[in-house]
Formats: structure tokens, sequence, C-alpha cells
């Protein structure tokens, strides 16, 4: 087999393959903070529907006794 049936070796584009890695680190660098910025403002939003959750949960077996609340 030839160095040019591999893939590196087709059309001369070796180059574009050793790129990958540092695109994958660019890209990971890039969206860093804007995944870092979601995750702090959406926490409290989180938080804040669990609670209303649990109130509605709270309510429901409250209007129709234990039993048939959790059922």
């Amino acid at each position: 087999m030839s160095a040019s049936a591999t893939p590196e070796g087709y059309a001369g584009f070796s180059w574009i393959f050793a790129l990958w890695e540092d695109v994958g680190m660019t890209m990971l660098a890039a969206t860093q903070p804007i995944f870092t910025a979601l995750n702090n403002s959406s926490s409290t939003l989180v938080f804040s529907v669990g609670i209303m959750w649990l109130v509605m949960i709270m309510l429901k077996v409250a209007d129709g006794g234990m039993a048939r609340g959790l059922a």
C-alpha cells in the first residue's frame, strides 16, 4: 500500500487532519464562557421550577387525599 492510499495522503490534505485537535480545543475554549453563563442563569430557574412543582404536588395531595394524590 502506498502513502497516497491513506486518508492523509489524498490530494495533500494531511494538514487538515492535523488541525482537527486544534479546532476542537479552540471551539471548547470559545464556547466555555457561554456555557458558564447559561449554567449560572439557569440554576436559579431550575430551582424555581422545582419549588413550584413541589407546591403543585402538595396542593394536589392536600386536595384529593394522600393516597389519591400519590397514586
